[in-house]
């Protein structure tokens, strides 16, 4: 009975120790913000492991009346170039009337340029991440998506 006790600590011991050192680090751990200001670190901030030449696309809701930086950094730099892209889906009319959604890109920077938005009404929209290039390396790479929101300064009367 102690035997088994003890294989089963042992079990537990090793496959926590797998996943904890399997994880990536939080965003703010992995992209550099520039120059913070008066943003805060937006919840809809992720991390998450990434193969050369695979994308990745989250969901980002856009709240009225704030303004957004948004940037994504590797932790390995070596391993190829991050492409970042924020786009919407939109329906569109097809020449034969139906509908479709089509893919509208908004904005389209590299690893370390910032998408810096401001919107009046509430939008879903997506950001996409890829990494392109690489040395060849087939391991995932830990990449992070840091969203950096403020509200819109309102001027006028």
């Amino acid at each position: 009975m102690k035997t088994i006790i003890n294989s089963l600590s042992v079990a537990t011991l090793l496959f926590t120790c797998n996943v904890l050192f399997a994880q990536c680090p939080v965003p703010e751990k992995i992209v550099r913000a520039k120059d913070k200001g008066a943003f805060g670190i937006c919840s809809q901030s992720k991390s998450g492991a990434l193969k050369v030449g695979e994308a990745y696309e989250m969901a980002f809701i856009a709240q009225a009346n704030t303004d957004y930086r948004i940037s994504a950094a590797l932790v390995d730099e070596k391993a190829g170039n991050l492409v970042v892209e924020l786009f919407e889906m939109e329906s569109q009319k097809d020449a034969s009337g139906n509908y479709k959604k089509v893919k509208k890109v908004i904005s389209s920077v590299a690893q370390d340029e910032l998408i810096e938005i401001t919107t009046d009404k509430t939008r879903k929209m997506m950001i996409g991440v890829t990494i392109e290039g690489g040395e060849g390396n087939n391991k995932p790479q830990c990449i992070g998506v840091l969203i950096l929101d403020k509200k819109t300064t309102i001027i006028g009367l």
